[in-house]
């Protein structure tokens, strides 16, 4: 979110227990938390995040799929 026309900021880690954690920063019209309602999570409208057991490829599909929803 440091570029200054930047709308969406995804971050997709692996955790130890194998599982991804994805989470989304915002700003504008977009709105993080209803994104990651989507997915099953939740947070706030700018800072929200999800976990998935979606291999990484698969799960970036899904979420960009929902971040060009909002944009």
């Amino acid at each position: 979110m440091a570029l200054k026309n930047a709308q969406v900021g995804i971050l997709i880690r692996e955790m130890p227990t194998g599982m991804l954690k994805v989470n989304l920063r915002t700003r504008g019209s977009v709105k993080a938390n209803k994104i990651a309602e989507v997915m099953g999570g939740g947070g706030h409208p700018n800072a929200a995040g999800y976990r998935t057991k979606l291999p990484l490829n698969q799960a970036r599909g899904e979420v960009l799929k929902e971040v060009r929803r909002w944009l």
